[in-house]
C-alpha cells in the first residue's frame, strides 16, 4: 500500500493523528480517505500572507469532477517532501520537510461541477528558493499522479503572488508552463492581467536550478551503472512506473541488467515527459524503498551534465 500511494506512515510525533490509522508494533500508517473533519478554525495560514511572506501558488483546474482518491494519494505521495503536516478533509497543512519556516497548504475544492488542486507555499524573501523547490516538487508527485488518466483535461497556472499578497478577489494568474521555464534576461517585473499591477519576475519563474532541467543521456547512464542489482525495480516503482512496464523491459533484455537498468530510467523518462527531473530523480533514489544514497549525493553534485526540458 506504500508503494501504490494509498498511505504514509507516520514519524512518531504524529501518532496522535486524529485521522483514523492502521497501527503495527513501531508503526503507524496514515490512511486520508478516512479524515472527516473540517479545516481547523485555528489554523495558522491567514487568506493574506504575512507582510514579510511571500506567496507561491500552483493550481491544477479540471472541468470536471477530479477522479476519486487522486488528492488523497497526492497528499500521501507529497509527505516526502514535507513534515509536521495536519491534515483534515479535502486539505493539508505542512512544513517544507528542509526548512521549517516554509508554510505549505495543498487544499481540493469543488465548484459546482469543476474542481482544481491548489497547492501554495510560504516563506520570507530569504526562503524563496525553498518556497519554489518545495512546490515544485509538490506540482511533480500530481503530474505523475495525473498519468493514469490519459483522457483527463487539466489547465495549470501560477497565481498572481500580489493579487494574493494584497487578498485581491478573483486574482490574476499567469500561464502554468513557466513553471518549467527559466525568467528571461533583463526583465524584472510582469504585468498582471487582472490588476495590471507589476510582479516581480522572481514570483513568477521558479529561480534557476540545475536539479530542475532534464537528465541528459550522460547522466541515465552513470545512475544505471551504480544502481544496485536490488534496487533498480523499486527505483522504477517509486519514480511511477507500472509493474507491466518493467516486465516487458526484463523480457526483452533478459540477461543483462546493465541495459535493464538503462532501459526502466529511458521508458520513465518517455512517461514522465517535464517531470522527469534531476530532482524528481533524486527525490526518487533517497525514498525509503530505495536508499540508493550513494547515487543521490553524486547527483546532488552535479556530476552529469544536464540539459532544459522542451516546454510545448
Amino acid at each position: 500500500m506504500l508503494n501504490f500511494g494509498i498511505c504514509h506512515m507516520l514519524p512518531e510525533a504524529d501518532k496522535n493523528s486524529l485521522a483514523r490509522a492502521y497501527s503495527m508494533p513501531y508503526r503507524t500508517y496514515h490512511f486520508p480517505w478516512y479524515l472527516r473533519r473540517l479545516k481547523p478554525a485555528n489554523l495558522q495560514w491567514p487568506r493574506c500572507p504575512q507582510e514579510d511572506e511571500e506567496h507561491i501558488e500552483i493550481v491544477c483546474e479540471m472541468a470536471t469532477p477530479s477522479p476519486w482518491g487522486l488528492f488523497e494519494r497526492w497528499c500521501v505521495l507529497s509527505t516526502r517532501h514535507l513534515s509536521y503536516r495536519q491534515a483534515w478533509e479535502n486539505g493539508m497543512y505542512a512544513f517544507s520537510e528542509t526548512d521549517m519556516s516554509v508554510a505549505v497548504m495543498m487544499q481540493h475544492v469543488q465548484e459546482g461541477g469543476a474542481s482544481s488542486l491548489h497547492v501554495a507555499g510560504r516563506g520570507t524573501r530569504e526562503r524563496l528558493t525553498t518556497v519554489w523547490t518545495t512546490v515544485k516538487s509538490i506540482v511533480s508527485e500530481l503530474n505523475t499522479l495525473l498519468k493514469e488518466w490519459p483522457g483527463l483535461y487539466t489547465d495549470s497556472i501560477i497565481r498572481c503572488a500580489h493579487c494574493m499578497k494584497t487578498c485581491t478577489d478573483n486574482p490574476g494568474y499567469f500561464n502554468g508552463e513557466l513553471l518549467y521555464c527559466t525568467a528571461p534576461g533583463g526583465i524584472q517585473s510582469l504585468r498582471c492581467r487582472r490588476t495590471s499591477a507589476l510582479v516581480d519576475v522572481n514570483l513568477v519563474y521558479p529561480p534557476s536550478n540545475p536539479t530542475d532541467q532534464h537528465i541528459s543521456n550522460e547522466c541515465v547512464q552513470l545512475v544505471s551503472k551504480k544502481l544496485s542489482r536490488t534496487n533498480w525495480r523499486p527505483l522504477g516503482h517509486v519514480l511511477g512506473l507500472e509493474e507491466g512496464d518493467i516486465e516487458a523491459i526484463e523480457v526483452r533484455h533478459s540477461g543483462d541488467l546493465n541495459e535493464m537498468k538503462y532501459q526502466m530510467l529511458q521508458c520513465w523518462q518517455r512517461k514522465a515527459g517535464q517531470s522527469a527531473t534531476m530532482a524528481a530523480l533524486i527525490s526518487a533514489l533517497r525514498n525509503t524503498t530505495v536508499q540508493e544514497n550513494g547515487i543521490a549525493d553524486e547527483l546532488d553534485k552535479n556530476v552529469c551534465p544536464v540539459k532544459k526540458p522542451v516546454v510545448p
